[in-house]
């Protein structure tokens, strides 16, 4: 799972907050609440008889190590240091020398953490940080970039490009559909957690999307923004005609905007996998499955919206 792609620290704490609720009864993210009095503890997790503090860097450097001895001068049962990115040399040597008084864990013990402890928005993450979900986002923000420029149906001119926006459309929908089908069963037959199953599942489905992704999202990316250098107002009129339809709900956002791209991101992404919760990790990884099958029909359907628009204005 690629979950940490360009995800920063607060990403990282709110996954394992959302997992120590899961085993903790007390759990204290003072990162998020009180920054101010966290004394080097980002988050302090308790059970009777039992004190666990985590403290959590993307990529430790030189500047963090004094944070890092403060830390491991605090108070608890297990001091637990999380990074997803190799530190730098002088921190690791510090590392070595605190090893006695603090647990380092890199992506690979975290990964195996926030699993065992069902953190469903570390699921979330994997799902988004994939290549096939990467060029989806990645499709819809370069048709979404040109909504700001006048409208103009379909040109005669780039026809063969638009029936190849159809057949890989239709490719990749038919491919997450395929792959939805054939989950269905298999998901909603678990009926208990067990993070090893866990685990070995979401690595079938991330080689099946990595097949999808060479074979389909990728060229689709490739074609759209092969359109846009050669008619990007017909993308602008894509955008006009999909927002009147109910599946693109909570698009109209991002429709114009530029200047903010993180709050772009954050809506397609919204839009894509809506963050919501559920009692079994195994049915909330077939309701990705779904929205991202419905998302691929969607974006078809756009494609097809702009054709018969095109047929009746006379073209053929």
């Amino acid at each position: 799972m690629s979950a940490w792609d360009n995800r920063g620290e607060e990403d990282i704490l709110d996954c394992i907050e959302q997992a120590c609720c899961n085993s903790y009864k007390l759990v204290e993210n003072f990162h998020k609440k009180d920054r101010l009095h966290e004394n080097s503890v980002d988050i302090s997790c308790e059970n009777p008889g039992e004190k666990v503090n985590f403290q959590a860097k993307v990529k430790p450097g030189t500047k963090d190590i004094t944070q890092l001895e403060k830390f491991s001068e605090s108070s608890a049962d297990k001091r637990i240091y999380v990074y997803v990115e190799q530190p730098s040399r002088p921190f690791k040597e510090r590392m070595t020398k605190l090893g006695k008084l603090v647990d380092f864990w890199d992506s690979k013990e975290l990964h195996k953490f926030l699993l065992a402890n069902r953190s469903q928005l570390y699921i979330r993450f994997g799902f988004l940080g994939c290549k096939l979900a990467t060029d989806i986002y990645d499709v819809l923000r370069s048709i979404f970039s040109r909504s700001g420029l006048n409208p103009q149906p379909l040109d005669p001119a780039i026809l063969d490009d638009w029936w190849d926006f159809k057949d890989r459309a239709v490719k990749l929908h038919s491919s997450l559909e395929y792959t939805e089908l054939l989950w269905n069963d298999r998901l909603l037959s678990r009926d208990r957690h067990d993070p090893i199953v866990l685990e070995e599942l979401l690595d079938e489905i991330f080689s099946s999307f990595s097949i999808i992704a060479r074979t389909c999202s990728g060229d689709l990316l490739n074609l759209v923004n092969t359109i846009a250098g050669k008619q990007p107002n017909v993308l602008s009129y894509y955008v006009i005609r999909v927002l009147g339809s109910s599946p693109w709900m909570g698009m109209a956002k991002v429709k114009g905007e530029t200047s903010n791209p993180i709050k772009v991101k954050d809506a397609i992404h919204d839009w894509m996998l809506p963050t919501k919760g559920s009692s079994s990790e195994y049915s909330l990884i077939n309701f990705y499955l779904r929205d991202l099958h419905q998302v691929s029909e969607a974006i078809e359907d756009g494609v097809d919206f702009v054709f018969k628009d095109f047929r009746t204005n006379g073209h053929h």
